[in-house]
This record gives C-alpha cells, structure tokens and sequence, in this order.
C-alpha cells in the first residue's frame, strides 16, 4: 500500500529512528524523537530479520556516544557484538561486558547480597517467580506451595550467612546438618522457626521426604551445582559488578548470552538473574535525589524470557527512578498477560515490523486507521509501522525505515575492551574452582 507520511510536529532534535518511507518534496523525512518522549518507554515487536536489532543498534550507538549509561541483555549475542565493535574510544573504558561463555575468567553474580530487608522480598519473590516461569509456566502446581516456602525460607536463611550463596540454599535443602550449621546466623524468627520446626517435623517423617518431596526440589535445584557455567558466576560470595555504581556512573552494560554457546536455559537462568539484580538497584534510586538521577537506557531483546512482576512495575514507574526501558521480541502473545497489560498500559511508543498472523489483528487498532493488519503482516525488511509519542500525545501512525549503522567496526578495539573488561570484573578459574570447592565441602 501507499506509505504513511510522519504527522505533523516532528522533533527537528532528538534520537534519530530512521527515515520516513514516504517521500517529502523528493527525499526521506529524518524521524527523531525527544527525550522527554523516550522516558516513557517504546517496544519492539517483529518476526526475526525483519529491522529491530538494527533499530535497537541505532538508539544504543546515539547513547553511548552521547555519554549515557546503557544496559543491553542480548540472548542472541550478535547485537551485543555488533555494538562491542563500534563502541567510541571516548567510551572504550566505562564498558563492562559480561559473558558467561568466558570459562577463564567467570563474573561472580551472587544475587543473595541484597541490602535491606525490602531487596530481601523482592529477590525472594523475583527468583520464584522465574522458578515459575522456568518449570510451571502454566501454573500446574508443579511449583507448588510447599515448594515455594521450602525454597523462600532456603533463601532468608543464606542470606543471613555473610557469604551465603544459591550453593548454600541447596545445601540447606539437602543436608540436616547444614541447617543446624546455619541456624546461629539467622535472626528472623520466622524463618528461624521454620527450619527448627516446620522443617524438621518434615524431615522426621523420612521415608516420605527422603521418596517424594527432597529429590523432588533437589532436582530443580542441582543445575545450581551441576552446571559449571552457572556454578562458575553463582558460587562466587561476591558480585564482581557493584550495579548502583554501574547505574549512577553511567557505565554501558553489555550482556553477551549467546544461546549457542551457553544454551538456552542457561541463558534465559543467567539473564534473569542479572535483571533482577539491576532492576532492584533501579529501584534503589528512589533514596536519590531526583536531580542527581543520571538516566540509565535499558534494553532488552526476548524480552518474554526475562518478564517479571519487577519488570513490570518498571514500566510505569521508571521515570521515577531516571530508567528508560525498549524492550523487544518477536510474538506478541509471547508476552505473559501481566507483561502484556504493563505494555500497552505505560509504553510510550511502539514500532511494529512485519507481523505473524496471530499477533497482526491483536495490534491492528493500535495502528488504526493507518494501517490494518494485512498491512503489519506485508510490511518490507527492515520498515515498521510507528504509533511514536510526540511532546507528550500518541501521534497518527506511519511508516518508517531503519538506517545501517553508519560507523565501522574496529575489532582491535573491541578485543581490547573485552581483555580490560574480564581483567577488572572477572575472576581467574582456579580462584573460583577453590572457593567454591570449600563451600561444598
């Protein structure tokens, strides 16, 4: 069909999306959006190799260079690579790059250091929460409540310990005597009065503990231990990366889970992690005073396999705490329905590229009249239908198409940021073998 021209009122300054696909008096319209504009969030929703990497590529590039903080989380690998090359000298040393693939100098990600007793809950209820999404996704009970007190009071208990980690949750879930070792540290007395009681009239009645329920939370357990990858990041007592300092400096955070090399469940595990630990430093902000809030840009690629009740609260409430989300997948209805609600009830702008014939007519009358959903199913490579936020108002749809990215990679320079990255932040293997060898044992 005839393309869409932009509306009226266009930001002459601003983040730069791309072109216009319609023609204005001969040459494409530049489409900018004001930063205002972006504080309330935009999503990305296409089928894969259709633009969004490149539009993702395009905002994260301007960030940087502009002297932002960026956090990027790539399950892919390839965007996460793609702006490694091209990150400006100017920049080259606030870059941290985590990459679990790295089997020589692992990053310690211990998500049981929280705080306060709030950071407490909230990593409690985060991590069940992906225990859910990752083994009951259709709420079958198979992440039941016995389940889910066990594992919440496992929790509370190693972070009373001061080196307590997820290892020490298993060990408290699997050996008698390791609660008993640990039941000098916890000073929360219901947790303290779940492990001397609640848990210790279960463990009496061995033959059904020991034959149903404890290898039965083992199981959901053990990758912790089993898995060298994740044993490698969650065993360390330490997180190599202080978050609220990478936030409030304005670091550029690059999240490398390439699947490929990792695996999937790895990868969605890890990445779950890490959000959750950034977002509870977002959340921290709020003791901050508001002039003193450095914007912070978040994006987020599969955004499905990383959705939170947490995520979803930073939706509408980020600009309260200077957090700026673009979170992007390939299906609509891969979004759960709370995630769902939080996308259409706070974000900003939307960009639709071509579109599946299941999600096409659930976003057609977002984009009504403009386009209909013939229209997003038939989109070009690389051109989205755009509903963008204009000084505030949700402006008449178009079409528009992304821009290749205009400056060259260097390799030198990328390896030489990923060999400065992994000598600050990372850990040399034997360490790590070591510490976490005397926590098993």
């Amino acid at each position: 069909r005839r393309p869409i021209v932009p509306p009226v009122g266009m930001p002459v300054s601003g983040a730069r999306l791309g072109v216009s696909v319609a023609r204005m008096r001969g040459v494409p319209m530049p489409i900018t959006q004001g930063q205002d504009d972006r504080r309330r969030h935009a999503y990305v929703v296409g089928k894969t190799g259709m633009g969004k990497s490149t539009l993702l590529m395009t905002l994260i590039l301007q960030d940087i260079e502009q002297g932002r903080g960026v956090f990027l989380l790539d399950p892919h690998g390839d965007l996460c690579d793609d702006v490694l090359a091209r990150i400006p000298a100017h920049r080259a040393q606030d870059v941290i790059l985590l990459d679990p693939s790295d089997d020589q100098y692992p990053i310690g990600l211990n998500i049981l250091n929280a705080r306060s007793e709030d950071d407490h809950n909230r990593v409690v209820n985060d991590f069940i929460g992906m225990l859910i999404r990752l083994y009951d996704p259709y709420n079958q009970a198979i992440v039941g409540p016995i389940f889910q007190q066990t594992v919440r009071n496992a929790m509370l208990a190693a972070m009373a310990l001061p080196d307590g980690t997820l290892i020490d949750v298993y060990q408290l879930i699997a050996d008698e005597k390791y609660v008993k070792r640990v039941l000098p540290y916890i000073k929360d007395p219901l947790v303290k009065n779940y492990w001397e009681d609640i848990a210790a009239q279960m463990s009496n009645a061995r033959d059904a503990w020991k034959a149903e329920l404890l290898p039965y939370l083992l199981s959901k357990f053990s990758r912790f231990v089993e898995d060298a990858t994740l044993r490698r990041m969650i065993g360390q007592p330490r997180t190599s990366i202080d978050w609220d300092s990478a936030i409030d400096d304005g670091k550029i955070l690059l999240i490398n889970l390439a699947k490929g090399r990792i695996g999937q469940e790895t990868s969605h595990f890890i990445g779950s992690l890490i959000l959750s630990a950034v977002l509870q430093a977002a959340f921290r902000r709020g003791q901050i005073p508001l002039a003193r809030r450095r914007e912070f840009y978040m994006y987020i690629d599969e955004v499905q396999n990383y959705a939170t009740p947490m995520l979803s609260t930073m939706l509408s409430e980020g600009r309260k705490f200077g957090v700026v989300l673009t979170i992007a997948n390939q299906f609509l209805h891969q979004l759960d329905h709370g995630t769902r609600e939080a996308v259409f009830g706070n974000v900003g702008s939307l960009f639709a590229f071509r579109l599946g014939t299941q999600d096409a007519p659930a976003l057609a009358p977002e984009f009504y009249p403009s386009f209909s959903a013939s229209d997003l199913i038939n989109l070009p490579q690389f051109t989205a239908s755009v509903k963008l936020l204009i000084d505030g108002v949700a402006a008449r749809p178009f079409s528009m198409r992304t821009l290749p990215a205009m400056t060259p990679p260097d390799f030198a320079r990328a390896a030489a940021i990923r060999g400065e990255s992994r000598r600050r932040y990372g850990t040399d293997i034997e360490t790590v073998e070591r510490e976490i060898m005397k926590k098993l044992s």
